[in-house]
């Protein structure tokens, strides 16, 4: 990116070109690459969830849950 060039900070630390910027459905900022990154971000944060509702039900040793949630994450029909 050339000096100087106005930028926009994104979540979590990623940095885009302000004028690379469209307006996501959800009214938050995306950047032009034809949605691939927003629909990479959605995905990681179902993964995310997933994840955390997988730890907890390792927490509370409920075997049926996590595999349900092992099952999901790896794509396999219930």
């Amino acid at each position: 990116m050339a000096e100087g060039a106005q930028t926009r900070q994104m979540r979590e630390g990623t940095v885009v070109p302000a004028n690379s910027e469209v307006v996501r459905r959800n009214g938050s900022l995306g950047t032009n690459l034809g949605g691939l990154l927003d629909i990479a971000i959605e995905i990681a944060e179902k993964r995310r969830d997933l994840l955390d509702l997988m730890r907890t039900a390792l927490l509370n040793r409920d075997d049926e849950q996590v595999l349900s949630c092992a099952r999901q994450l790896c794509g396999v029909e219930q």
